[in-house]
């Protein structure tokens, strides 16, 4: 169960909004099963934070905002993530912009409680109820232009670091079962171009080209490694149609030079080839007096392409694959706001 609640307020250059939120987790077991020597673990926990954010036109041409949000949660200690941006029009069609920030994701279940009623894995690997949250420092300088009428050009870098990383201790060659620990960092750096046109007859595209890349600990923690199942390159491309109530979106997504995992038995760290996915959406809104009525109907993968070529031929593996795809997945959704 999850509650929220913002409070705003608006008055010449000052908008500031504070807000709560609260979070309640309880669940246990579907499946019971009569083997003593695996815990039965029930996962109960809360979190309560509270949340504030400035943002300040200091002079006509540049604005500045902060925030801060606290999280106290019943399993960890107390998290506070603050974050700083600032964005200056420097001239009539160039604006830049900057962040800095901090943020922090604490471990799913999933994560902390591996051997929740799973005999197969009770060998394997064992639960780490000990384990902290992990921290990210996020930071991005960038700046918009406006070379063309209906055009907009966006240029930005990012760097990225992360400590308290989860990764899983190997005792496979001692005899005792494997288990996750905070123990790595990771780094990730890149850069990311964009252009949006707005065309005639309600029609509007943007493409985007992003780079990225990074290191981290490897699995032995005594040297980097390559940053791992993220794409090295991806080109991202909306054409979008407005019409009324309606808007229709179809989406190309190439990405290339996925590095596996330095563990994976088949492709031992190498980079992987991705693949081309195509998406389609229709949105439709429906304004009343005081609400708003919303639709959605898509399709992810359209054409069912794979994301990875996981053709396992080596007898240790088993058949599983080694990395995750994406299929043809359709979705219809329903919302209302008031």
């Amino acid at each position: 169960m999850r509650f929220s609640e913002t409070l705003a307020y608006l008055k010449g250059d000052i908008n500031w909004l504070t807000g709560i939120e609260l979070s309640f987790m309880d669940s246990q077991p579907k499946n019971q099963y009569n083997d003593t020597r695996i815990p039965k673990y029930c996962i109960h926990y809360q979190n309560y934070a509270i949340y504030s954010q400035l943002n300040y036109d200091l002079t006509e041409s540049l604005a500045l905002n902060g925030s801060l949000r606290m999280d106290v949660n019943s399993l960890f200690s107390p998290n506070f993530s603050p974050r700083l941006g600032f964005s200056w029009q420097a001239m009539k069609d160039l604006r830049f912009f900057g962040s800095w920030g901090t943020s922090f994701l604490t471990p799913s279940p999933y994560l902390m409680y591996e051997t929740w009623n799973m005999p197969s894995d009770l060998i394997y690997s064992r639960p780490n109820l000990n384990l902290k949250p992990q921290y990210l420092m996020t930071s991005e300088l960038g700046f918009n232009l406006e070379p063309f009428k209906n055009n907009t050009l966006k240029v930005s870098g990012f760097y990225t670091h992360g400590t308290d990383i989860i990764r899983v201790v190997d005792n496979a060659f001692t005899g005792r079962p494997n288990y996750n620990a905070n123990l790595a960092t990771l780094t990730t750096q890149g850069f990311q171009i964009s252009d949006k046109q707005t065309l005639a007859f309600g029609f509007s595209t943007d493409t985007s080209y992003m780079f990225t890349t990074g290191e981290q600990d490897s699995q032995k923690l005594d040297q980097l490694v390559g940053m791992t199942n993220a794409p090295e390159h991806m080109i991202k491309s909306n054409l979008l149609y407005n019409f009324d109530k309606f808007t229709a979106r179809f989406t190309g997504r190439w990405f290339d030079k996925i590095r596996s995992h330095e563990s994976n038995s088949e492709y031992k760290g190498g980079t992987i080839h991705g693949a081309t996915i195509f998406d389609a959406n229709l949105h439709y809104v429906l304004p009343l007096k005081s609400a708003e009525w919303s639709v959605d109907l898509g399709v992810t993968n359209l054409l069912d392409t794979k994301y990875y070529v996981f053709d396992v031929t080596d007898g240790f593996s088993g058949g599983l694959p080694h990395m995750p795809q994406e299929t043809r997945r359709l979705y219809f959704t329903v919302g209302l706001s008031y």
